[in-house]
C-alpha cells in the first residue's frame, strides 16, 4: 500500500485588498452550540463527510492515473481587488470566477479561501484533523 502525501502552496499576487468585517453566525466547536449541534440549526450540517473531518492517512490510495494540479487565472491585474473578510470564525477572501483549477477531469472554480488558526485557550486551531491530530493553522 503507498499513501499519497503532498504539499501544495498557491501563491496569489495580492496587488489591492479591501477589508470587510461581516458578523458571522454563533457557533463554536464544543459546548451547547459545538460541532455535535450545527445539525439542528443547520441541517445540511449533519451529514457524515461534513466538515470537519478526521483525514486517516491509512484510507489513502496513490493514483499514477491524476496529473499534477494546474492553478489558471491567478494573477491580478493592478486594477483588480479581492475582499478580505472576517466572517466570525475564520479570515476569508473571496476569488474571482476566473481563477480555476485545470488539469482535472473536470474544470473547478473556488470562490473563496479561508484561514482557520488558533488561539491562546486553543493553540491548535485547525477545523480539520489528520489521525485525530489538530494543527496551529489550516488554509482551506
Amino acid at each position: 500500500m503507498r499513501i499519497l502525501r503532498f504539499t501544495a502552496s498557491v501563491v496569489l499576487q495580492l496587488t489591492s485588498l479591501s477589508v470587510l468585517h461581516v458578523s458571522g453566525a454563533k457557533w463554536t466547536y464544543s459546548g451547547p452550540e459545538g460541532e455535535q449541534h450545527w445539525s439542528k440549526h443547520y441541517p445540511f450540517c449533519g451529514g457524515a463527510f461534513q466538515s470537519p473531518i478526521d483525514i486517516k492517512s491509512e484510507l489513502l490510495r496513490f493514483d499514477p492515473a491524476l496529473r499534477p494540479i494546474e492553478v489558471q487565472n491567478y494573477n491580478l491585474s493592478p486594477n483588480e481587488q479581492l475582499t478580505l473578510g472576517n466572517n466570525g470564525h475564520s479570515l476569508q477572501i473571496s476569488l474571482p470566477p476566473k481563477m480555476y483549477i485545470s488539469s482535472l477531469r473536470y474544470r473547478f472554480t473556488a470562490a473563496q479561501l479561508h484561514f482557520h488558526w488558533g488561539s491562546s485557550n486553543r493553540p491548535a486551531g485547525s477545523e480539520h484533523t489528520v489521525k485525530s491530530r489538530r494543527y496551529a493553522a489550516e488554509v482551506k
